[in-house]
């Protein structure tokens, strides 16, 4: 799993329409931003994280963070839904063939002729399949490893295959459905995390305890803080467009209430952290 700390990007946005838009227009986006993340972290700091609901929970995470599940992360839930260890994906030649037309090239160029796939079956296996990586799997043979859970199905491959091979003993196309669309992988909303919801969020809350949160909160703060200085400071230069826009919003910044606030809820937040 890759979970990465939302970007603290005040100064590229701030300065992201300079000459295209008025100076108090751009100094609002600043205003705007800082409110925001502002918000983000006094939610954060206030919220019981661990007695969230799994609706408000997973809000909180997404306000902060990008993430994104890789295939250990599948297996595992799978292993949990399936109550199986599933080790690895690999992929599963099958005697299972069809013909369908193939194309190449286009215009006087185009050509196209009828090609023989061989279906390959891309799947998780659990620890339980002693997986023959010489063998060439039926149909038969895959319906028992689909039923028993051996195997759980995320793909579908058809590789072009020679017409005649004598050795090779084809079956006419069966169709498997596929318990996890394998391109969706990293997709915190895709079916199979939308029909085993419980326990994806289980995972999160394993992974993303209250002292992680917080612990990744303090680099945000830190972030935030770095782009509000580092964009006041252009205010002390006479560049035109830049320090005027600076200017307005270093006056607003101070004198608004909006520093004063962040001073707080910075404290507030390593009273809560220590």
């Amino acid at each position: 799993m890759t979970a990465e700390l939302n970007r603290v990007s005040l100064i590229e946005d701030t300065y992201a329409y300079v000459s295209r838009k008025s100076d108090s227009e751009n100094a609002e986006e600043f205003k705007k931003q800082v409110i925001s993340h502002i918000s983000k972290i006094k939610n954060v700091i206030d919220a019981d994280i661990e007695n969230l609901s799994d609706e408000d929970f997973l809000k909180l995470l997404a306000s902060v963070y990008s993430i994104y599940l890789d295939i250990d992360d599948y297996l595992e839930l799978f292993s949990r839904k399936y109550n199986k260890k599933y080790t690895c994906v690999i992929e599963i030649p099958t005697t299972m063939t069809f013909t369908d037309s193939a194309t190449e090239g286009h215009g006087k160029s185009f050509d196209w002729w009828e090609q023989l796939y061989q279906v390959v079956l891309v799947a998780a296996i659990s620890d339980d399949m002693d997986f023959d990586h010489n063998k060439v799997y039926s149909k038969k043979e895959i319906e028992k490893l689909v039923l028993e859970k051996t195997i759980i199905l995320l793909e579908q491959k058809n590789k072009p295959m020679e017409e005649e091979n004598e050795n090779f003993r084809k079956e006419p196309f069966q169709y498997f459905p596929i318990d996890f669309d394998f391109t969706e992988n990293g997709n915190i909303i895709s079916g199979f995390i939308l029909d085993n919801y419980d326990l994806y969020i289980e995972m999160l809350r394993k992974k993303f305890t209250k002292r992680k949160i917080l612990i990744d909160m303090q680099d945000y703060i830190c972030d935030l803080r770095e782009e509000i200085d580092g964009l006041i400071q252009y205010s002390r230069f006479d560049d035109g467009m830049y320090s005027e826009i600076s200017k307005l919003c270093k006056e607003w910044y101070e004198t608004s209430g909006t520093k004063s606030d962040f001073k707080l809820l910075q404290k507030k937040f390593n009273q809560k952290i220590n």
